[in-house]
């Protein structure tokens, strides 16, 4: 695919973000800072990072595997014990201690560290999923950022044409009905002009205050966001980028993860029929009342705990499991049509957004229209209200051309969620890139 240059329609605009009046004088000062999509995507990345956003679950999947590990170690439990037998008035006192209920269980162990490993993969392709949102909130916010800082420009051009025309209008005494009627409209015309600059005033704000808090802009900087540049779009398929999608989406490969989790924890379940070896040690002393002499013992014991009945605990456990397993992979086959759907949806919204640049802009009768009455403003033929009319159609007609390229790249932005891709590999036509992180 090719592009289709911009430029030469709309001159190259930034995005100043005026956060308080300190910025203001930092601005006056030149102490402006230029972000470009990419860093503000970085700057909310490591913003996100430092709060810890992604790492919920992998720091609990880790607590896991420490746990598991736990059990190749001995646990010294120590318990009194005194006993008093009343047909030989003998006492004897023990500290038996545990060294770990499951210091001797290895197939068990292995089994429970290979489920907190599984555990964390899950929670890292669970990571790389939330950093992909996080990258593509970025590039919609921005471009849509751009995108409404342009229409509220537009609309502002409208409304001080409106404004003139009203005060023509005002001056005029509307003895005839046909000037009434056309200072009526004028004044409707002002009201709508000021409800939709209020209304996209309001939108901007929001948009800009979304993008400082996800970026972590501080309150005393200024920002000025670099326009997006021309939309180029790179030489991608369908095909590719399912297949892209089935071999990397986060979520699914998550999934999977999850579903050797539950066969490591079917196999664990089953070995609970298994005898249970135990190595306890002791100390102790025995005595009674007609011998004042006392023995004392230390001893070490390997015990073996069967489980003759269990009133059909395992076999319910083992039932429980079986369905998981089940339910898992039927969520894997939902998942997997989803995301089959969720890329062909944004590959398809992708490739009309990139063709349709590519169609041109067809402003061309704006702009000669602009041209005539600039012309006719100077000569004094027509009126500052018909001149701002003017010019104002013609903002919009380039607005249409500067939301056909923001439009690619919103919609690049939604494909690139879909098939958990990054721009650069994106661009690259979906090839791994060595060293580059998803």
């Amino acid at each position: 695919m090719r592009s289709v240059g911009i430029n030469n329609i709309i001159p190259v605009f930034a995005a100043v973000l005026m956060v308080s009046g300190s910025a203001r004088t930092a601005a006056a000062e030149g102490e402006v800072r230029k972000l470009g999509l990419k860093d503000c995507i970085t700057l909310s990345t490591d913003k996100a990072e430092k709060e810890g956003r992604f790492d919920a679950e992998l720091m609990s999947a880790r607590a896991g595997l420490m746990e598991a590990n736990s059990g190749f170690w001995p646990h010294l439990k120590v318990t009194p014990e005194a006993r008093y037998y009343f047909d030989g008035a003998n006492t004897e006192i023990y500290f038996r201690g545990d060294l770990g209920q499951r210091l001797l269980e290895i197939p068990q162990n292995l089994a429970r560290r290979r489920m907190a490993l599984e555990q964390i993969k899950s929670a890292e392709h669970r990571k790389n999923r939330a950093r992909c949102q996080q990258m593509t909130s970025v590039m919609k916010l921005y471009a849509g950022y751009l995108s409404s800082l342009q229409e509220l420009k537009i609309s502002q051009k409208r409304l001080a044409a409106a404004e003139k025309s009203a005060a023509k209008w005002k001056q005029v005494n509307p003895a005839d009905l046909v000037v009434k009627k056309q200072k009526e409209d004028a004044e409707k015309n002002l009201r709508m002009e000021k409800a939709i600059a209020s209304q996209l005033e309001v939108l901007n704000k929001f948009m800009r205050d979304q993008l400082i808090m996800l970026c972590g802009i501080k309150k005393d900087e200024v920002m000025e966001l670099q326009t997006l540049p021309e939309y180029k779009a790179p030489e991608v398929t369908i095909d590719q980028c399912l297949a892209w999608a089935m071999d990397n989406r986060s979520d699914l490969l998550a999934a999977k993860k999850e579903a050797v989790m539950l066969k490591e924890a079917m196999k664990l379940a089953k070995m609970d029929r298994w005898p249970k070896p135990r190595l306890l040690v002791g100390y102790g002393e025995t005595g009674s009342e007609t011998d004042i002499s006392q023995k004392e013992s230390v001893f070490a014991a390997l015990a073996i705990e069967l489980s003759i009945w269990d009133a059909g605990e395992i076999a319910a456990r083992v039932k429980g499991i079986e369905a998981r397993i089940k339910g898992a992979n039927l969520q894997m086959e939902i998942l997997e049509k989803r995301i089959n759907e969720s890329v062909i949806l944004a590959y398809s919204d992708w490739y009309k957004a990139s063709q349709l640049l590519l169609a041109g802009s067809g402003n061309e009768k704006a702009i000669e229209e602009y041209k005539r009455a600039e012309l006719r403003y100077r000569n004094g033929e027509i009126t500052e209200v018909e001149f701002l009319t003017a010019e104002a159609a013609k903002l919009g007609s380039d607005f249409e051309t500067l939301k056909k390229n923001i439009s690619c790249f919103e919609k690049e932005a939604d494909l690139l969620e879909a098939i958990e891709a990054g721009q650069e590999q994106f661009i690259n036509g979906l090839k791994e890139i060595q060293g580059a992180g998803k």
